[in-house]
């Protein structure tokens, strides 16, 4: 039981520092705002512990430093091919639906994911239909399109250790 006190402390201290972060990044760093920034990530850190309780789950900084390279060079490619089919002549756009079938669990990491996706330039989340297929609009509708989010969602289970392989 000792340990697993021990760790939802650890947790929590990693919670408040990353608060606080938050906190010094959108205040600004000044001793003013350091000091009222303790107070703030106190309480976002109690509300997030009520709300958003930890799961057992392992957690690679590694994975999540791969994902955040893979996710760069993909919003960097999908920038500029958003940006050529705008400045095309012919304007090859093919907007449209995609309906992707869902490989992360409803919750938390399925929003997050949802999130991420609707940065890449050319894609938005925007539902889940009927049969709990994710609703994504993209400017490129096309088998191409879905495969961008298939591979983005794939690429998402590595870096949250949730593939069911």
């Amino acid at each position: 039981m000792r340990d697993a006190s021990g760790n939802q402390f650890k947790r929590r201290v990693v919670r408040f520092f990353l608060w606080y972060g938050v906190w010094l990044v959108f205040a600004g760093w000044s001793f003013a705002n350091a000091v009222v920034g303790i107070p703030a990530a106190v309480l976002t850190t109690w509300a997030s512990v009520i709300l958003i309780p930890a799961t057992p789950q392992s957690f690679s900084l590694l994975r999540v430093a791969r994902y955040a390279v893979v996710f760069l060079w993909q919003t960097a490619v999908a920038g500029v091919d958003v940006a050529w089919r705008v400045f095309h002549p012919k304007m090859p756009l093919r907007p449209g639906i995609v309906r992707l079938v869902p490989q992360i669990p409803a919750g938390t990491r399925r929003s997050l994911f949802c999130a991420l996706a609707s940065l890449q330039p050319g894609s938005l989340a925007c539902g889940v239909d009927e049969e709990g297929h994710l609703l994504f609009h993209c400017l490129d509708a096309t088998d191409e399109g879905e495969g961008a989010l298939i591979r983005a969602q794939a690429d998402f289970l590595k870096m949250s250790s949730e593939s069911r392989s």
